[in-house]
């Protein structure tokens, strides 16, 4: 992913592995901003700021919750439960609004495409995400543009590259 931060422009590096494996890396200007590390039993973030690991609590289970591919389809073995909330039109397009409460509580409301079933919309307390421009990646839809809205701020990410089964190793995600 590549996106632009006051002016200069990141890159963003993610990597998943079944069952519970996360690699995030966020770099600018040739240097790593941060690293968020999953490895199913613990999660590690990192920046020039120091590091820090945990093993329970709102971090770890972010860090859980992260690192599951499709998430969608693993809510119920997670502790996340739905509702639906209706159909509604966004933006001039027919959605499903579904509400999702996570195991501590935090709820989002997630629009879903009528027509094509794709998440185009997530709404929470930290703010907005809008997913477009989908394209098929071995047989699954991705997005890639996803623009962010935090407050005044907004975030606006290209995905530039998406692999699917590239044969990642467990070692990349080892937590030193």
């Amino acid at each position: 992913i590549t996106l632009s931060v006051m002016g200069q422009q990141a890159t963003v590096r993610s990597f998943q592995k079944r069952p519970h494996f996360l690699l995030v890396k966020t770099e600018m200007g040739g240097m790593t901003l941060s690293q968020q590390l999953f490895d199913g039993k613990k999660f590690a973030i990192a920046s020039p700021m120091g590091s820090q690991e945990f093993t329970e609590g709102p971090p770890f289970e972010q860090g859980r919750m992260q690192s599951v591919l499709f998430p969608e389809l693993n809510f119920a073995s997670m502790g996340v439960s739905m509702k639906l909330m209706g159909a509604e039109s966004l933006d001039g397009v027919n959605v499903y609004r579904v509400e999702v409460t996570d195991p501590s509580g935090n709820k989002t409301n997630e629009y879903y495409n009528m027509e094509t079933g794709l998440k185009i919309r997530s709404v929470s307390e930290g703010g907005i995400a809008t997913y477009s421009d989908y394209k098929e990646v071995n047989g699954i839809k991705f997005p890639h543009k996803i623009v962010q809205e935090a407050g005044p701020q907004v975030i606006e990410m290209k995905v530039v590259e998406t692999k699917v089964n590239s044969g990642l190793k467990e070692d990349i995600f080892r937590i030193q």
